[in-house]
């Protein structure tokens, strides 16, 4: 299950491997993604946001 974290908005974070998303069901992909490949997917993490900007 991905993780909810409101700082000023809402953002998602993957569980498997922390990456943080502004919607959940991009979230949900990549937590899907890690836990059947072990492993990241270029293509959903170039989506993840920095919440350090």
């Amino acid at each position: 299950m991905v993780t909810k974290k409101t700082i000023k908005k809402e953002y998602y974070i993957c569980d498997s491997c922390g990456f943080v998303y502004k919607d959940k069901e991009t979230a949900q992909k990549c937590e899907d993604w890690c836990n059947e490949h072990h492993s990241c997917n270029i293509e959903i993490t170039k989506n993840a946001i920095d919440l350090n900007e």
